[in-house]
């Protein structure tokens, strides 16, 4: 099976870097603009683990453009206020590619932030 998606648009707000049980951790949520309507746009929460997300909280900003890609999860967890199920969707980083500066972030190399000089 392929579970591969790839998504284009802003960040929405500074990516904060979190620790769990050892583990770094990045959510944040990309604003992309629909093809068909561009006054529309769709906001896609997103979670970056390691070396990808220790970079994203050093590099990256709210407003950067951003390309990444990576595999939809689906979480189901229990809403205690309706006693009802819910989903929700988001985007595991697997590369970050961040255009406006033409560097990529991802767990096999160090990044190499161009000075422009």
């Amino acid at each position: 099976m392929i579970n591969i998606s790839i998504i284009q648009g802003r960040l929405v707000s500074e990516p904060v870097l979190q620790n769990k049980d050892d583990i770094n951790y990045c959510q944040f949520t990309v604003a992309c603009q629909r093809d068909r309507n561009r006054e529309v746009a769709d906001f896609i929460d997103c979670v970056a683990f390691g070396t990808i997300a220790d970079n994203l909280s050093k590099y990256i900003h709210k407003g950067d453009k951003l390309t990444v890609c990576g595999s939809l999860e689906t979480s189901i967890y229990k809403d205690d206020k309706n006693n009802t199920s819910r989903k929700s969707y988001s985007l595991k980083c697997e590369k970050i590619y961040y255009p406006e500066k033409q560097f990529k972030i991802d767990d096999y190399s160090d990044i190499d932030i161009p000075t422009g000089e």
